[in-house]
Parts: C-alpha cells; sequence; structure tokens
C-alpha cells in the first residue's frame, strides 16, 4: 500500500480509513514538502512498514508490522499510535 502525495501533481488529502486495515505486504508513507496525513480509526497491521519525512500517520488502535518497521521523520511529520506498538525490529 503506498500513501503519499506527489508535489504539483495530486491535491493535498486525508486518507481516513474508518475501522482496522490489514496490508499483505510492505506500507510505504512518504512525504516532502507536502502534509497528507492518514488516519486508521482501528488497527493496522502489515508485514513491513516505512514511514518517513514528514508523513502523518495517526492510528486509533494498535499497530502491528509483523517485519521490519522503519521510521525517518523531520520535526513536521507526525507518528501517534493509541494502542500497542508491535514490531519484529524497529530501524
Amino acid at each position: 500500500m503506498l500513501v503519499g502525495y506527489v508535489h504539483g501533481k495530486d491535491a493535498l488529502t486525508v486518507y481516513v480509513i474508518d475501522g482496522d486495515v490489514t496490508v499483505n505486504g510492505p506500507l510505504v508513507f512518504e512525504q516532502s514538502d507536502a502534509y497528507a496525513a492518514l488516519y486508521v480509526t482501528g488497527n493496522l497491521i502489515c508485514d513491513n512498514a516505512y514511514v518517513a519525512w514528514d508523513a502523518q500517520l495517526f492510528v486509533g488502535g494498535s499497530l502491528t508490522v509483523k517485519e521490519l518497521l522503519a521510521t525517518y521523520l523531520t520535526d513536521a511529520g507526525h507518528f501517534s499510535i493509541k494502542g500497542a506498538l508491535v514490531a519484529g525490529s524497529w530501524l
């Protein structure tokens, strides 16, 4: 699942998913000088996750990353998990 914004091409967006999300594969969410947000009201489960730069990820439940969670956020990025965060490894 690729979430993001292409500068000059896409409109800024807030993605809201009401409920749980399971991604069978990697979740890639990276932003640069753009501020699209992803808000999952329930639990988010994925194999691997990469959240970077100015990405704004909010999870109302728990986040489970079966293998690797990699985060690299600027001061404009947000990574907020209300419930438990479980990851095989976190960089």
